[in-house]
């Protein structure tokens, strides 16, 4: 399989599962902050917008930088 193929499926499943793990995270904050302060389902859904805005804004970041820097790409000269 070709190394640059291989890196460029890495890097776009890695966004993706950043972009999945950032709507968890933040939803499931929403809705513990939900509990806490009895304001359902407020904080969920406030928890699951900051998630989709966040994840969007790495997910873009991620995928528009082109190729990452790779140290073991340096020449050793």
């Amino acid at each position: 399989m070709d190394p640059a193929l291989l890196r460029g499926a890495i890097r776009a499943s890695g966004a993706g599962l950043q972009f999945a793990a950032s709507m968890v995270i933040f939803s499931w904050l929403g809705g513990r902050l939900d509990g806490w302060i009895h304001t359902s389902p407020w904080g969920l859904l406030g928890g699951a917008l900051l998630g989709l805005a966040g994840g969007l804004f790495l997910l873009v970041r991620t995928l528009q930088t082109g190729e990452t820097h790779d140290p073991g790409d340096e020449d050793r000269s």
